[in-house]
């Protein structure tokens, strides 16, 4: 029988349907098969189980308005629901296996992602006990498990509302903080050996990276380019080793590329060179982060785009960008969009208004019942801002955007 080690897999739609299937493919080459083949089902983020003969799976219908886990069998293929979500309002998404196969490890959250809790699954009966049991409203969502299957890294915003990294001892269900920020921190992966651990912090719409020591929980900043340094890599960052780390960096004058980070010499080395297709090697205006006061005082953070060389005349023409949402973010990342104006003259800015996330669950609800009303006079502050600058002719402010 084919064994895990041998197969690779991977999820794939047809022609941008979000219809997802399973595939497997050899590892070292030959041909690909569709392992689920469901026309009407998204099935996604496949895991193998440690003994390689189940896979994982969230599972969804094509008409569904929740994802359910659910088990393939990789001998015969079949999958079969483990969870039966019986809200309209509830999703579910695995995180681990337990060592011995018997546990799953997944998150149930609300689909506005203001409530979430960490659950652990019994393989065998599909039994789910919540390890994150509270009151109100608390995002909870575990990342990665440490070898040992005992401790769960998870984020959770329990501390007033804003998004930290703890640990969770799973028997006793007690957390131990490993941050304490008002940014936006998130945990990422634990090494092969348990013995190190990796999280992001956005602060202000810049991710930074951090490695932190398990034992200790000695935290430090990865040296790494200012922008947005994240952990893409699907199940683990960490190479099978342990010695290094896969990270994606890019910023508002780079596009996205992979670097590998050497732990041991804090070095790095890039991996990919992503061309920019159609526009010249010209140095481009870096996203500066600004700060301006709204009409009921609360401080709207922004990123703004300035052309090289401009006149402070008032004669110049200004875009305010709103994005999409009403939740969601703007990060100092590449934007062949923005490249485009700024390069033809226009300042941007791209307000991060109520209803952001980012800065806090308050703020995220700021705009709860009242989309239109004081999210718009956010936007049209940030064109009084950059009127107020001194370079923009309040005739020539224009806004665009969508979702």
């Amino acid at each position: 029988m084919v064994t895990r080690r041998q197969v690779d897999r991977f999820q794939q739609d047809s022609a941008g349907n979000e219809l997802w299937d399973i595939f497997a493919v050899p590892s070292d080459g030959g041909e690909t098969i569709n392992l689920t083949n469901t026309p009407n089902i998204r099935e996604q983020s496949p895991r193998w189980s440690p003994d390689g003969k189940t896979i994982a799976l969230n599972y969804k219908p094509k008409d569904g308005t929740v994802y359910d886990l659910a088990l393939m069998d990789w001998a015969t293929h079949r999958v079969s629901k483990l969870t039966h979500e019986e809200t309209s309002n509830h999703s579910w998404n695995s995180v681990a296996w337990s060592p011995d196969g018997k546990t799953l490890y997944a998150n149930r959250a609300e689909v506005s992602f203001t409530d979430s809790d960490v659950y652990a699954v019994d393989v065998a009966s599909g039994k789910a006990t919540n390890l994150t049991a509270h009151e109100g409203k608390v995002l909870n969502f575990a990342s990665s498990l440490s070898p040992d299957g005992k401790t769960l890294l998870i984020t959770s915003d329990q501390k007033g509302g804003y998004q930290n990294v703890a640990l969770l001892d799973i028997a006793p269900r007690k957390l131990n903080w490993v941050t304490d920020t008002k940014w936006e921190a998130s945990a990422g992966d634990f090494s092969p050996s348990g013995k190190s651990f990796t999280y992001t912090i956005n602060g202000d719409g810049l991710i930074e990276a951090y490695l932190v020591e398990t034992k200790t929980l000695r935290a430090e900043k990865l040296a790494l380019k200012t922008g947005l340094n994240v952990f893409p890599a699907y199940p683990n960052s960490y190479s099978p080793s342990g010695d290094r780390l896969l990270l994606s960096h890019e910023s508002s004058v780079e596009s996205a590329n992979y670097l590998v980070y050497d732990i041991a010499s804090a070095k790095t080395n890039q991996l990919t060179h992503t061309a920019i297709a159609s526009l010249g090697a010209a140095a481009m205006p870096e996203s500066q982060i600004v700060h301006y006061k709204t009409f009921d005082g609360k401080t709207i953070s922004a990123l703004m785009w300035v052309p090289f060389n401009l006149r402070r005349d008032g004669s110049n023409p200004a875009l305010v960008l709103p994005h999409g949402g009403p939740t969601g973010q703007v990060v100092g990342s590449w934007s062949p969009r923005i490249a485009a104006f700024v390069s033809r003259g226009y300042i941007c800015i791209a307000p991060n208004v109520r209803g952001s996330t980012g800065y806090g669950m308050n703020f995220q609800r700021a705009s709860f019942q009242d989309l239109g009303g004081g999210d718009l006079q956010d936007e049209v502050y940030a064109a009084k801002f950059v009127e107020a600058s001194g370079y923009v002719d309040s005739k020539k402010i224009g806004i665009t955007g969508g979702s």
